[in-house]
């Protein structure tokens, strides 16, 4: 069972370095997010980015939740993709309108 998770882990990490090559580098995704270069040099280093992140990371990146967070949307997911933003203002207006609505 461990090795299971090593892997899960390892692959977890890689998803995260990938969403951030991605993005165009620690400092880009930071900008999205207005947090620190640090924060997501953290994400990057624990290989976990908050729950809260998740879906917009997905939403820049096009690297899929069930990658970057398996631990809270299953695998098997992947046809269920959103589809990546063509530009911030359009990213940042759609995740404000899906906060609005709730």
């Amino acid at each position: 069972m461990k090795e299971k998770e090593q892997i899960s882990e390892k692959s977890t990490k890689e998803a995260v370095a990938s969403a951030i090559a991605i993005a165009g580098g620690q400092t880009r995704l930071a900008w999205w997010f207005g947090v620190s270069s640090q924060a997501v040099q953290h994400w990057e280093k624990k290989g976990r980015i908050p729950a809260g992140r998740v879906l917009m990371v997905e939403r820049i990146t096009g690297v899929h939740r069930s990658k970057l967070r398996p631990d809270i949307y299953p695998p098997g997911l992947e046809k269920k993709r959103m589809p990546r933003a063509t530009n911030a203002t359009q990213c940042c207006m759609e995740i404000d309108n899906a906060c609005n609505t709730r």
